[in-house]
């Protein structure tokens, strides 16, 4: 009798595994391409010293994805968005976030210094759904200048688990600024630095930088 029951239940333990949809589909892959919507106001070209700056985003957790049409629920992630300020009416352009008061009014901004330069760390907050910031830059020297934002994502991958059937990754972030209208692209070629004078509109873009002169 026991000879009989060993050999079913390796039966019964081979249909469960071929029956089984708890293994995720090796054909099934998703490289997601997230867009997350900011503002920049007052929208103009040239500031004076003292003026203040706002930059924001409020955004659902149904997060725009570029390279599949499907929005994406995400609650309380961590984005790893990053604010840089840059100096490029120097040459080489300089790193200008200390050159700026900051103004958190809503979410946090983390000054991490790095080798010869430093970056804000964004922290969203995250209420009713919904993620919000809303930070304001008091320059405090003249020149041009061109705010960055991106993401640590786009240099290290990051895995999702929306779907158990897929492998999922998000593999950058785009961050759509002003609507990608009158970002005062055409200031990057009077930069000083023959390097940031090759950007490309579509890198300008999809790295939501606004530039602009500060006077005195």
């Amino acid at each position: 009798m026991k000879n009989f029951i060993i050999p079913l239940l390796f039966l019964g333990a081979f249909f469960i595994t071929i029956n089984c949809n708890c293994n995720k589909d090796e054909d099934c892959i998703k490289d997601y391409k997230f867009q997350i919507p900011f503002n920049l106001t007052p929208q103009i070209d040239t500031f004076k010293i003292g003026d203040t700056i706002w930059v924001s985003s409020d955004f659902s957790n149904e997060i725009k994805e570029l390279n599949y049409s499907e929005p994406i629920t995400l609650k309380d992630f961590d984005f790893r968005s990053e604010l840089t300020i840059e100096k490029i009416s120097v040459d080489p352009f300089q790193n200008a976030n200390l050159e700026f008061d900051i103004i958190e009014k809503q979410g946090n901004l983390n000054l991490i210094p790095l080798i010869g330069t430093s970056t804000f760390l964004v922290e969203y907050d995250y209420v009713d759904d919904t993620y919000k910031v809303d930070f304001g830059f008091v320059p405090q020297g003249k020149g041009l200048y061109t705010l960055v934002l991106s993401s640590l994502i786009t240099e290290d991958s990051e895995s999702l688990s929306t779907r158990p059937d897929c492998k999922e990754e998000i593999k950058s972030i785009e961050y759509l600024l002003n609507g990608g209208e009158n970002n005062n692209y055409e200031f990057i070629s009077q930069s000083a630095d023959s390097l940031i004078r090759t950007t490309t509109k579509d890198i300008y873009d999809e790295y939501g930088q606004y530039s602009f002169y500060v006077i005195e």
